[in-house]
């Protein structure tokens, strides 16, 4: 009989401890504790992403209000039907004549070819970048002046060259480049006006910055390739005028239309015969010589594997020249809207425009104006 309650107690004492064990793990806190909790985790959480798009979008807006020139752009008229011509479009004895002229151009100079090369994959080789440039003393000593010239106001003196290269920027130094080389391949008695092709070239340079930054951010294009692009776009500007004239240019007309008229070729198709001259890539002769074509033609009027690049040098060009930073010529030419639903892109130029694209332009811009104060 005693065992028998033994037995008994001990069950019950068994079962009392399942119980309690199970009222541990099934809940430690009371369920209104538990709505606390939920509380305060929602009170800590971060705000929801949209919410800090909307916020980063009001700035961007805002920023930009302090540029209406991309809001308000006087766009340049143009005649239905009137486009520029291709290279394939030119008769065969201009083109004989145009390349016959340009071969007198001397050929780039082998240091500034290799830094021309090197920087359009600067990341891959920063330290043969400076290598390249500190042979050159005149040229080392003049991107150090620019770097610490007065529209900078460092509050120290830059002595090393890598490190004046690493604070103007590639881009801008790939701009300084540029017109080193045709300090040395352009006759002097052909640059006519200096104060035109300083214009042209911190136009070029602006644009380069431009076309870049589209190049990288809306197609995911190497920055640098599309920045040499931008950078060479007009350089058939600077040897237009060593051809023989042909006749006169409408004063009613696009200016790339007016050199046809003047000179049977206008400065794209020229720039693209002058990089072809220089052995550049096929990418930068085709993206020099369409950069016009899309504010004329439709997609279709150029080469597929060169839509991309001609409409973001068109697009860079425009909003270069909206922002006040335009070359001898002041055309701001509309872009057609088939380029835009192309790419699903807006037309509204502010719509493609972030503050750091504008400070980059800007920088660029007072980097060439520098340079120009140490020649």
């Amino acid at each position: 009989m005693n065992i028998f309650l033994i037995l008994i107690l001990a069950a019950l004492v068994i079962t009392l401890f399942n119980i309690s064990s199970q009222r541990k793990k099934t809940g430690r806190k009371p369920p209104h504790r538990a709505a606390d909790t939920g509380k305060r985790h929602k009170e800590k959480s971060p705000a929801p992403s949209h919410a800090k798009t909307q916020g980063g979008e009001a700035q961007r807006k805002a920023f930009l209000e302090s540029y209406p020139a991309l809001k308000e752009v006087s766009y340049t008229s143009l005649a239905e039907g009137v486009a520029p011509k291709s290279t394939q479009d030119l008769s065969p004895d201009v083109i004989e004549a145009v390349k016959e002229k340009i071969s007198t151009i001397k050929p780039i100079p082998v240091n500034y070819l290799k830094l021309m090369n090197l920087l359009r994959n600067p990341e891959l080789n920063p330290g043969e970048i400076t290598s390249v440039t500190v042979t050159n003393p005149v040229f080392s000593a003049r991107i150090l002046r620019a770097v610490n010239s007065a529209y900078f106001n460092r509050p120290e003196k830059i002595t090393s060259v890598g490190r004046a290269i690493s604070l103007l920027g590639y881009n801008s130094v790939r701009a300084l480049v540029l017109q080193e080389t045709l300090n040395n391949v352009m006759p002097q008695e052909q640059y006519g006006d200096a104060d035109v092709y300083s214009k042209t070239w911190a136009h070029s340079a602006v644009v380069s910055v431009c076309s870049g930054h589209l190049g990288k951010n809306i197609f995911q294009f190497s920055e640098y390739e599309l920045g040499t692009m931008g950078l060479l776009h007009d350089i058939g500007k600077y040897f237009i005028h060593m051809l023989k004239s042909v006749g006169e240019g409408s004063t009613e007309s696009p200016l790339m239309i007016r050199e046809e008229q003047q000179y049977g070729i206008n400065h794209a198709c020229l720039g693209s015969l002058v990089a072809e001259n220089w052995q550049l890539s096929d990418s930068i002769v085709k993206g020099i010589e369409y950069h016009h074509h899309p504010a004329f033609s439709p997609p279709e009027a150029i080469p597929e594997p060169y839509i991309r690049q001609a409409f973001i040098i068109c697009l860079s060009d425009l909003i270069c020249k909206a922002l006040g930073y335009g070359a001898n010529d002041d055309e701001k030419l509309p872009i057609r809207n088939e380029y835009y639903e192309m790419f699903n892109m807006q037309p509204d130029l502010q719509e493609n425009v972030t503050p750091r694209l504008i400070k980059e332009i800007e920088k660029a811009h007072v980097t060439v104006q520098s340079y120009i104060q140490t020649q």
